[in-house]
């Protein structure tokens, strides 16, 4: 029998949150993102663990991550901070021995296969930053091509005004390429989730297309690595949320080990 309940409409926010950022950042963009129409929650994901074995144990803990992230998007609607990451991975190495756990490769298109079945009434989209995407659609991801079938091709790209690393005409042409070659797959059947937004979108070269360009006004060009070989407070005070940084100091982490 099929439900009469509407499908809810997520969108994926995966980060190292190492640490996340405020207002003109993560923070920012995941209210960006919560206001976009359609989108009913905003699911902010911590990286469990990198797929490449030679950047893993360079970051903050998990678990203090996973801390910050709490404290960060703390009080924004439709907002929420998931460990998915990490049950992804335990359900993958269960069974496993130390030696195989150490080599096993989860990504995110086995994030999305275990998120589907255990939300089958839910469509999830990825929000992806320019360099990110790019390297999706250049097929450089573990399953690239599952990744964006799984998500029905719902990609809201974050460009910030202030990226030069990818020029606003290559972007463009990159999503036009990816629209037409998705829309020729799936035969036009990905639907109306998202199709227009509350707040400013370039759609220059995506119209009709499930890719969509967000362009975040208030966001800066202070990044987690900046703020990770930062020690002036006043510039961390003001790029991060108050308790983030507090937590920061608590724990010694960054510059203040």
């Amino acid at each position: 029998m099929t439900s009469l309940r509407p499908r809810r409409r997520v969108c994926l926010f995966g980060t190292s949150a190492d640490p996340p950022t405020g207002e003109g950042g993560h923070r920012g963009i995941a209210s960006h993102l919560a206001g976009v129409d359609g989108v009913d929650e905003v699911r902010v994901l911590p990286v469990y663990r990198h797929m490449y074995a030679s950047k893993r144990g360079k970051q903050a803990s998990f678990d203090d991550r996973m801390a910050m992230c709490r404290l960060a998007f703390n009080g924004l609607p439709n907002v929420t901070v998931s460990d998915l990451e990490r049950t992804c991975f335990e359900r993958a190495a269960a069974g496993l021995s130390e030696e195989e756990r150490a080599s096993a490769r989860v990504g995110t298109a086995d994030l999305l296969d275990m998120l589907i079945a255990d939300e089958p009434d839910t469509d999830f989209a990825l929000a992806l930053g320019t360099d990110t995407f790019m390297d999706l659609t250049a097929w450089k991801w573990r399953r690239s091509r599952d990744v964006l079938s799984l998500v029905g091709g719902r990609i809201l790209v974050i460009h910030r005004i202030s990226d030069n690393a990818v020029p606003g005409g290559v972007l463009a042409e990159r999503i036009k390429l990816v629209n037409e070659e998705f829309d020729r797959e799936k035969s036009g059947s990905v639907g109306a989730f998202m199709e227009g937004e509350r707040h400013h979108v370039d759609k220059s070269s995506e119209e009709g297309g499930p890719v969509k360009v967000h362009q975040i006004e208030t966001l800066s060009d202070i990044s987690s690595s900046f703020i990770r070989s930062c020690s002036n407070e006043e510039i961390l005070k003001a790029a991060l949320a108050p308790r983030v940084f507090e937590f920061i100091k608590d724990k010694q982490l960054y510059r203040f080990a």
